[in-house]
């Protein structure tokens, strides 16, 4: 069975940025109950100068609902430097189909056959997003998220064998480039997400 992706939140850029199928109809088979996986991993960080810093471990549960076409992911981030206390946030997504995809457009939702709009719980970030691959057993996406803080993030990311890469450009406020993020998250047991992350569902 192919393990379906989405969205990976977007700690290490919070902190960079210093806030904490067709017109023909198409039958897609889905799980008819949630999928619940879970991911960790860390990376690292370079910076504009081009100094290289360590991502923080990150903890990723993601409940996929095709059913009423929704993921859940829920993260748990550690700083890195040990100073900060672990952050945790949920990041919501709404996946929707496009009948009649445009490979020309420029916005997700007009390109793509099926993509998602992204919002995380506490307003830190929204995004709209590409999927690509099969439903729900998506293989890569591509997506751009506007922070609270007025920066954005592009984000780049495929499962390969090896696992999750997930590949983030940081941009300020000024459309200046500030960082890029690189990252590998690995298929991990349930057990790890359940002993580190809150009870999932919320």
């Amino acid at each position: 069975m192919r393990r379906s992706m989405c969205v990976v939140a977007l700690g290490p850029c919070l902190a960079l940025l210093g806030c904490a199928g067709g017109a023909a109809e198409q039958r897609t088979v889905r799980p008819a109950q949630p999928q619940v996986q879970c991911y960790a991993g860390k990376g690292e960080v370079t910076l504009a100068d081009g100094r290289k810093l360590p991502t923080g471990e990150k903890v990723v549960r993601r409940t996929l609902d095709p059913l009423n076409s929704r993921i859940l992911e829920e993260v748990l981030e550690l700083d890195p430097s040990g100073e900060r206390p672990p952050q945790v946030w949920v990041v919501r997504l709404k996946v929707e189909r496009n009948p009649r995809p445009d490979p020309a457009a420029v916005e997700p939702n007009l390109r793509c056959a099926f993509f998602f709009r992204a919002s995380e719980d506490t307003d830190r970030f929204e995004g709209l997003g590409c999927l690509e691959g099969e439903a729900w057993a998506w293989q890569a996406w591509t997506a751009s998220y506007r922070l609270a803080t007025r920066g954005k993030v592009e984000s780049s990311d495929r499962l390969e064998a090896d696992g999750l890469h997930v590949t983030q450009k940081v941009w300020n406020d000024m459309d200046v480039l500030e960082a890029q993020v690189e990252e590998l998250l690995v298929p991990v047991g349930a057990e790890v997400c359940s002993g580190r992350l809150p009870p999932p569902g919320r």
